[in-house]
């Protein structure tokens, strides 16, 4: 579970993917993968991310071309679940969390790694690649 109280440029864009519920607060902030404008290829484990994450329509606009979306654009590309006002986000995000807490944590768990089999498969490939090149 994530907020985002702010701006969310490639890490931050990165860590909001990895969890399962995403707040962002609404504001003069952007949301953005800026690899690829920098000069700097996306390797398949971020990607597995954004695809997960992102909806298809945006996916090559956000991990390809760049793009920058603001708050409510970002709800609607899939860098976040939800928004709230700004300066409303953590206590959102711990309304949720009490929810959530009142789940089965070990059928959580095991639906969770089920759902994202694939995509943990490629970021071990991936990473694992990488750190055998380092």
């Amino acid at each position: 579970m994530a907020v985002s109280p702010g701006h969310a440029f490639t890490i931050g864009a990165l860590w909001l993917a990895c969890c399962d519920v995403r707040i962002g607060e609404q504001g003069n902030f952007k949301y953005s993968m800026s690899e690829v404008a920098l000069g700097v290829s996306l390797s398949a484990w971020p990607l597995a991310l954004l695809k997960a994450r992102l909806s298809p329509q945006q996916l090559i606009p956000a991990a390809l071309h760049s793009r920058r979306y603001n708050p409510q654009q970002a709800l609607e590309a899939g860098f976040i679940d939800q928004l709230v006002p700004e300066g409303q986000g953590l206590a959102t995000t711990l309304v949720v969390a009490a929810d959530l807490a009142k789940l089965s944590s070990q059928a959580y768990g095991l639906t969770k790694q089920q759902m994202r089999k694939q995509d943990l498969d490629i970021m071990a490939t991936d990473l694992g690649a990488a750190i055998l090149e380092a």
